[in-house]
C-alpha cells in the first residue's frame, strides 16, 4: 500500500478536504485520521488517537492500494517513512504555528502554492506508482483546496 500523509501547518487548512477529493481518484484508498480528540460525526471511520504507532494502525485497516493519513503526527516515528507527504500551511505564514511545522514542511514533498519541476513531479508520480496525468490532478487538487471543516 503506497502512503501519502497530509499535514497541516495549522488547524482548518483543508486536510479532510483534501483527503476526500484524493480518494475520488485514486482507486481503493483508505483514510485514516489521527487526532487528540474522539472523532467527529462523519469524518473517516479509520480513526486513531495521537500516538498509536504506525504498525498498530497499518495492521487495522483493510486492503488498499492508497493509505491516506490525515496527520503529521506519523512522521515522529523514526522508522515511518511515507512515500508522499502533502504539507497545507496555514493562510497566516508558509509554516503554520503548529509544533513541529517547520520540521514536517522541511520534509513535505509537495507544499500547497509551490511549484515541482517536471522531473521531480515524474519521480514522485513513479514513486506512487501513478500516471503523470494523475499525479498532476493531484497537485492541482492540493492546491484548489484551502480551508476547511478539519
Amino acid at each position: 500500500m503506497k502512503t501519502i500523509v497530509i499535514v497541516g501547518g495549522g488547524r482548518n487548512v483543508g486536510k479532510t478536504t483534501l483527503a476526500r477529493r484524493l480518494c475520488e481518484f485514486l482507486p481503493e484508498s483508505v483514510v485514516v485520521k489521527l487526532g487528540h480528540h474522539p472523532p467527529k460525526p462523519g469524518r473517516p471511520s479509520h480513526y486513531f488517537m495521537i500516538g498509536t504507532p504506525f504498525g498498530e494502525i497499518a495492521s487495522q485497516l483493510p486492503e488498499g492500494k492508497f493509505l491516506i493519513v490525515e496527520s503529521g503526527s506519523v512522521l515522529d516515528e523514526p522508522a515511518f517513512e511515507p512515500d508522499l507527504i502533502i504539507f497545507l500551511p496555514t493562510g497566516d505564514s508558509a509554516i503554520g504555528d503548529k509544533p513541529g511545522s517547520a520540521r514536517r514542511r522541511a520534509r513535505a514533498h509537495v507544499v500547497r502554492g509551490e511549484t515541482l519541476t517536471e522531473r521531480r513531479a515524474g519521480e514522485l508520480a513513479h514513486r506512487l506508482g501513478i500516471g503523470h496525468e494523475t499525479f498532476h490532478r493531484l497537485l492541482k487538487t492540493v492546491n484548489s483546496v484551502h480551508g476547511s471543516l478539519d
